[in-house]
């Protein structure tokens, strides 16, 4: 602190010039924030002269603490800069941002490992619904260990799936409904046909075939999904009846 340090070369400079005398050194603060120091009371401002306790120096007979003029100086200095930053040290924040800086690390692990499970349990009831589709049409079943592995290859060729159609259409204008939709019919167009070539490649025997089971599957997805949400949200609203009652 510039100030502080300005503030305490001169207070050193006068305790080896005025030697005794310090016993009668002044000091006060202007409006500006400006720090002044006398060994004369005539040269204190009135304006000023309510800093300076008066009644201690007559009852102690003129005599100051310089040390602890100084020292009120300073800290009321400190204040200021406080006060003009607009900053309160919070220990309590401070410690809590350290202790979240140590976890980071941990943390990011642990949340990419949970981010894994839950990616494989997805995955996982994605190879579920398969195996319903191919018993819808009549499809043989792969087993639950290849129809996972073409779950994961479908699974990775729809990850550029959005991005490249993005590119080629260009991005869905939000204040536009139809141009919302649209963009939507035509990423459906693109999953249904990635899918249908996944499944022609590594199940059935034709592409007509594979890209019936692929809009079975669609539609069997859906339906389990609003059913589970259907479920979540019944659940809810009886957890909250039963929370309010």
């Amino acid at each position: 602190m510039p100030r502080l340090g300005a503030a305490l070369g001169l207070g050193l400079w006068l305790l080896a010039l005025a030697g005794p005398a310090l016993a009668e050194i002044y000091g006060w603060v202007d409006e500006r924030g400006v720090p002044h120091y006398s060994d004369r009371i005539e040269d204190v401002p009135e304006a000023y002269r309510s800093q300076l306790d008066l009644e201690t120096e007559e009852e102690s007979g003129g005599s100051v603490n310089m040390i602890e003029g100084l020292g009120q100086i300073f800290a009321s200095e400190e204040d200021e800069e406080g006060e003009a930053a607009g900053f309160e040290p919070n220990v309590d924040a401070f410690e809590a941002r350290r202790f979240a800086e140590q976890l980071q690390g941990p943390a990011l692990l642990i949340g990419g490992f949970v981010a894994l499970v839950m990616l494989g349990l997805v995955l996982a009831v994605a190879t579920w619904v398969l195996l319903i589709s191919c018993q819808l049409v009549g499809q043989e079943s792969p087993g639950f260990r290849k129809g996972y592995g073409i779950v994961v290859v479908q699974f990775l060729a729809g990850a550029a799936l959005t991005p490249g159609v993005v590119v080629v259409v260009g991005e869905p204008d939000a204040s536009s409904l139809g141009s919302v939709l649209t963009f939507q019919a035509i990423q459906m167009g693109v999953s249904l046909a990635v899918s249908a070539m996944v499944l022609r490649a590594m199940l059935c025997d034709t592409f007509p075939r594979a890209l019936g089971l692929a809009i079975v599957i669609t539609i069997v997805a859906f339906a389990l999904g609003a059913i589970m949400g259907l479920g979540i949200v019944t659940c809810a609203g009886g957890a909250a009846i039963l929370a309010s009652g």
